[in-house]
């Protein structure tokens, strides 16, 4: 979990030599997948995304209540990979428990397709008495 020497040798470079272009360009993208993340996942019930401020990553919530099948946020991510071949983090893995953690750097036509499918497998996964 240390720092990479290698990236630390190429960060001045990195910092110096590449265009300001580059870095604007990647943090619109973010905020976009972001924002697009961030409303698509709150319309799902069982989950409670926290909107990220500067991060290329989005922490979600999963209330576990609402779900049959699985009892913690390992299930829910492996669960995920097996039936919709969406990958997540589970977010217990820094400590956070029943969350999990979703990388925003993909295009945001993936990002939406990957949405739809932990859609699909919430609503497969839903109690009856949380629809």
């Amino acid at each position: 979990m240390g720092t990479c020497t290698l990236i630390q040798a190429a960060l001045p470079r990195i910092l110096n030599d590449v265009p300001e272009e580059f870095f604007d360009k990647t943090k619109k993208h973010l905020e976009e997948t972001s924002s697009v993340m961030f409303e698509r996942l709150s319309a799902i019930p069982c989950l409670k995304p926290i909107k990220p401020v500067g991060a290329m990553y989005m922490l979600v919530g999963i209330d576990m209540e609402k779900l049959e099948g699985m009892k913690d946020d390992h299930d829910f991510t492996r669960q995920l990979m097996a039936e919709e071949s969406v990958f997540l983090l589970p977010a217990s893995v820094f400590l956070y428990p029943n969350f999990f953690r979703v990388v925003l750097l993909a295009p945001v036509e993936l990002m939406v397709e990957a949405t739809e499918r932990i859609s699909v497998f919430c609503q497969r996964h839903m109690r009856k008495e949380s629809s």
